[in-house]
Order: structure tokens, then C-alpha cells, then sequence
């Protein structure tokens, strides 16, 4: 996992406006256990893609584990608002 998460970081940096290396970059976070550090890239991901659902119910799933409940509701209210069904 450490690895990965040296690919994402390198990605990251060279593609700073690019969501899905801070997807690629919070998931292999969250495969570390770093939760806080995993919530930061998905927030950034979510910043650049409104649209991008996936980091969003990751969001929502990581708020609630760290017991961040207010996070997990505004991010909840987005993905209704991006996706009522």
C-alpha cells in the first residue's frame, strides 16, 4: 500500500487539478488507515469534480467511522443534490 500511495502522491502533484489522482490519492490513504488524511484527498477530488459520486460516498463512509457526523451530513445532502434517486 505504500506504494500505491507513492503513485497517487506523484500523481497528485503532477495533476493537481485532476480529480481522480485525489481519489487515487484518498483511497490509498484510506487503505492505510490514514482516514484524516484519505477524507482531505476526497474532499479535494470532490472540489474539482462536483459530479463525482464515488469520493462523495466515500466521504459519507469515512465521516461517519471518524465520527465527523456534520461532514457526513453535508456530504449526504450533496450526493442528493447531484443524484435525487
Amino acid at each position: 500500500h505504500e506504494q500505491a500511495l507513492a503513485h497517487a502522491l506523484q500523481a497528485s502533484r503532477l495533476a493537481p487539478e485532476l480529480a481522480t489522482a485525489h481519489s487515487a490519492l484518498g483511497r490509498a490513504y484510506e487503505k492505510l488507515g490514514r482516514n484524516q488524511e484519505a477524507i482531505e484527498a476526497y474532499r479535494r477530488a470532490a472540489e474539482l469534480d462536483r459530479n463525482y459520486k464515488y469520493v462523495r460516498n466515500r466521504l459519507v463512509r469515512l465521516a461517519i467511522d471518524e465520527e465527523e457526523y456534520q461532514l457526513a451530513n453535508d456530504v449526504a445532502a450533496e450526493l442528493l443534490e447531484i443524484d435525487p434517486e
